[in-house]
């Protein structure tokens, strides 16, 4: 199918026929982790086609999702009630973001790790402390316009999680709430298509919840053919829970996992501040979530340097590092969050990006207007190249939750940017929105209890 034909156009649709195909991607050394992600949640994802066509964007995933969820500890020797309540903030995440690509997946991950039904049907449904995680997620999760007003509100949910877990535990589900931040981002900024199989494993639960597939059911499709317009559908039921047959499918492909992921952590500094330093020195990039978080493993700040290395190598960008810092530059605005502002005006001038273009960038990201930001970003022609105002468009549309990539603005900037161009940008915006979680966190815990000293 011609994607650019598709009755629902989104950037995925436009780019598909350059997507990789499933089999291509395993022969590239993957299959380990893709076998990974298959057993928590029964599908390998579609977006892993899309990732690959700029390698970068693949990689960058499978950092983060191994390590946020810190697998796979968070399966085989936390509670169970932690392991069911982990996946309850994913969906809580989700659905605080709108992103109805990763409620679904969300959801199946959570039933199969226990999650009882009735706790996505309605708060009703949910004890005190499943509420409580809930709440927790979602504060976190805020729409970005609303975020300053709920300072307050959102630390309180998080002491609120204090009767029923620990610290630790806490950052977890904390760490979980983040990694959907990446993943909800890409997911609904693309336009990523629903796999069949969670469609069928979550539609009859969520359909009670007021979901609904829209932009990630091309054509509706999978309304059609598995749907409540098709009564010859067979029922659907719930995903199995985890069983011997789970563990024993992460233990044969964790091996071949954690051997890619050494290779991906190659080079870096073993301790937490030589790790900040070497990306401020090296790639103009001073990340302090890098020496917190001191109750969580090592390797997660390793992971996090790795992402950042491996995002802002002039030899892997397609896009450019000037034009992404621009894209960085507008999701900071748009969230209101300092810290990364200034992270992406250094990462900017760096590159030699006009003071004048930046602070247009800067004043343009003001607002959450996308037809102010389109009549604006005309205006840039005049300052910069017809790739570096695509990137703001795109970076201006997507930095809002949900995003705002209508059909018209997904058309214009295929017209100016490659596929893997579009995977970058779209990636960058997405670990912006993971480090904004992840400094919100921050905010409501305090940096005395945040803050390592290695």
């Amino acid at each position: 199918m011609d994607g650019s034909n598709a009755t629902t156009v989104t950037l995925a649709s436009l780019i598909q026929d350059e997507a990789i195909p499933m089999d291509q991607v395993r022969s590239k050394g993957y299959g380990c982790m893709m076998n990974l992600v298959q057993a928590l949640i029964g599908v390998v994802p579609t977006c892993d086609s899309y990732l690959e066509i700029w390698s970068t964007g693949f990689r960058t995933y499978n950092l983060i999702i191994p390590n946020l969820l810190n697998l796979p500890f968070t399966l085989i020797t936390t509670s169970k009630d932690l392991k069911a309540d982990l996946g309850l903030a994913l969906y809580a995440s989700s659905r605080a973001a709108e992103c109805a690509y990763c409620a679904v997946h969300c959801c199946s991950y959570a039933l199969r790790r226990g999650t009882d039904e009735k706790a996505f049907r309605s708060y009703r449904g949910r004890s005190p402390r499943q509420d409580a995680v809930w709440h927790m997620a979602q504060v976190l999760s805020t729409p970005l316009e609303a975020a300053d007003s709920m300072k307050e509100e959102r630390r309180q949910k998080v002491k609120a999680l204090q009767e029923f877990y620990s610290k630790q535990e806490i950052e977890q589900l904390a760490f979980g709430v983040a990694m959907m931040g990446f993943l909800n981002k890409f997911m609904d900024a693309m336009g990523i298509p629903l796999e069949p199989e969670l469609f069928r494993d979550t539609a009859w639960l969520l359909s009670e919840t007021g979901w609904s597939a829209g932009q990630h059911d091309l054509n509706g499709e999978l309304q059609k053919t598995h749907g409540t317009e098709n009564n010859d559908a067979p029922a659907s039921s719930a995903p199995p829970t985890d069983s011997v047959s789970t563990y024993a499918r992460i233990a044969l492909n964790l091996p071949g996992a954690i051997l890619l992921e050494r290779s991906w952590l190659k080079g870096l500094p073993s301790d937490a501040a030589s790790g900040r330093s070497y990306l401020k020195d090296n790639f103009h990039y001073d990340e302090p979530l890098i020496t917190q978080f001191r109750l969580t493993r090592r390797v997660w700040r390793s992971a996090l340097a790795a992402i950042l290395r491996e995002n802002l190598d002039p030899k892997q960008t397609a896009i450019g590092i000037g034009r992404k810092a621009l894209a960085g530059l507008v999701f900071a605005t748009v969230a209101g969050n300092d810290k990364l502002q200034k992270q992406a005006t250094v990462l900017a001038e760096a590159y030699n990006v006009d003071a004048t273009a930046i602070g247009d960038v800067r004043e343009m990201a003001a607002t959450l207007d996308p037809a102010t930001m389109e009549r604006a970003s005309s205006e840039l022609k005049g300052e910069l190249d017809d790739k570096y105002v695509a990137t703001v468009l795109l970076a201006g549309a997507s930095a809002s939750s949900p995003a705002q990539v209508t059909p018209e603005l997904a058309r214009c900037v295929r017209e100016s940017l490659s596929a893997a161009e579009i995977v970058e940008v779209v990636v960058w915006i997405s670990i912006q929105q993971l480090l904004h979680r992840l400094d919100i966190f921050v905010g409501c815990c305090g940096d005395e209890d945040q803050t390592e000293n290695d």
